[in-house]
């Protein structure tokens, strides 16, 4: 059963689910604590262990079913061979004969198909079925699974259990009962078989279809995304957050380690003529840099800000400070709400309640012009300096003078253009004079482009 839960494990996280190999242990621990033959005790357990957000309950339960439905048997439950008068002829046979009939023709009749059930995920494994990668190859998976229960040889077996029974007097109607009894358990065993390489290829298709949808939302324009769409993406931005931390949390790890310093080594393993060879690492000291962000909440890049928020809120912990507002022609702190709330309420209330007026027009030139009268002091020679927003004044005043101001505090400074940049020379966009003083200016029009965007950033 532990093969069997480590595989169910391996089939959550292809649905996207996160399963922790300590949430795994628990499942294992569990087994000893309830009754295996209860299949609602057996199905709590694995969802109590294994799902940690409610959002996962229904994909969860619907695995389950595809999964563990394995073991039920379809139809009646055929166990020993039910031929009245020749059971016992046909147990001695099957005991005496070595070698004549096969070891699962024998669990055919003696144990039925329960015995198969239990089996058949053995069976996959052994010939591959978990490295199935197209619904297409179901057919060819099912021929394997029966080809290693041996099936095509079950024929001739058939025909030799039948002639020696013969030759013991079994009268011709107990024959062909016993026939056609071990015909439908072939005909069912081959639709167990068969169901169970269709259900793998049914969690491809899911997969597949999941997958389509993740990166046709990837790569959609922030602009175009529904509610809808937006609710489900903020799933997809935990899950690369979390990705984001571990991928920092390991290079972390190898700078305290440190790298290899082959001009020391050498020098000190002269002591010993060469040999010996004592390895001398060099350490670098990463200090965490501050980030200021300076977010346009207009209609037009309303969406870009929310995802770009949401990001710099979950990974606050990889930079030593994270200053953030958010503007249309004025400017308003939200860092505060990041600290009191959690996640998507901290969001709600920078995006709504930052005590600025949002029925006016953008004004890029002001609001560079009040964030150095008011916060010049936010950026030093440590700090990233980020904008959010296309960059459109609406012909007032670009106030340039004011971003070359900061970009002469700041470590850097960095535009992101939820526009395609076709356009930033076009009507009122005020691009093409902004990116002079900026070291770095990147379209963001979708989450992918976001995405590596925060993973240069942290990483």
């Amino acid at each position: 059963m532990q093969a069997y839960i480590l595989q169910f494990a391996d089939f959550l996280r292809e649905s996207g689910m996160r399963i922790s190999t300590a949430e795994i242990l628990d499942a294992l621990t569990g087994l000893g604590h309830i009754d295996l033959l209860e299949k609602r005790q057996f199905k709590t357990l694995l969802r109590a262990s294994l799902v940690k957000r409610a959002a996962d309950l229904r994909e969860f339960d619907k695995l389950f079913d595809l999964f563990f439905s394995s073991f039920e048997v379809p139809g009646q439950a055929l166990s020993p061979v039910s031929s009245g008068a020749l059971e016992g002829p046909i147990r001695e046979l099957l005991e005496q004969a070595n070698g004549l009939f096969s070891p699962w023709f024998r669990k055919l009749l003696l144990e039925g198909l329960p015995a198969f059930a239990a089996a058949m995920l053995d069976t996959g494994r052994q010939v591959g079925l978990q490295g199935m990668r197209y619904p297409l190859q179901a057919r060819h998976f099912g021929h394997r699974m029966r080809r290693e229960f041996g099936m095509e040889q079950w024929g001739e077996q058939i025909a030799h259990l039948l002639g020696r029974l013969a030759e013991r007097g079994a009268p011709e109607s107990d024959l062909a009962a016993l026939e056609q009894e071990i015909a439908q358990r072939s005909a069912l065993l081959g639709e167990m078989i068969q169901e169970h390489v269709d259900r793998r290829a049914r969690m491809l298709l899911d997969a597949d279809r999941k997958r389509e949808v993740h990166e046709d939302l990837m790569l959609k324009g922030f602009g175009a995304l529904t509610p809808w769409e937006i609710q489900s993406m903020r799933r997809v931005v935990q899950d690369l957050v979390k990705k984001i931390r571990d991928e920092s949390s390991l290079r972390e790890r190898r700078s305290r380690r440190g790298r290899l310093d082959i001009k020391h080594t050498l020098r000190r393993s002269l002591r010993y003529g060469g040999v010996p060879l004592e390895m001398v690492l060099r350490k670098r000291k990463r200090s965490k840099g501050r980030v200021v962000v300076l977010c346009d909440v207009s209609q037009s890049v309303w969406n870009a800000s929310r995802f770009m928020l949401h990001l710099l809120y979950s990974l606050q912990d990889q930079f030593s400070k994270v200053r953030s507002f958010v503007f249309v022609d004025e400017l308003g702190e939200v860092t505060g709400c990041f600290e009191r709330y959690e996640v998507n309420e901290a969001i709600e209330r920078a995006l709504k309640d930052a005590g600025i007026p949002y029925n006016r027009y953008t004004d890029y030139g002001s609001v560079f012009k009040e964030f150095c009268a008011k916060y010049a002091d936010a950026v030093n020679r440590k700090t990233t300096f980020i904008v959010i927003g296309d960059g459109r004044n609406n012909f007032f005043l670009p106030g340039e003078e004011f971003l070359e101001r900061i970009r002469s505090r700041a470590r850097r400074v960095i535009w992101l253009n939820p526009e395609s940049r076709g356009f930033w020379k076009v009507g009122d966009s005020m691009m093409h004079r902004y990116g002079r003083h900026c070291d770095e200016v990147r379209e963001c029009r979708n989450l992918k482009q976001l995405i590596e965007f925060v993973s240069a950033l942290t990483l």
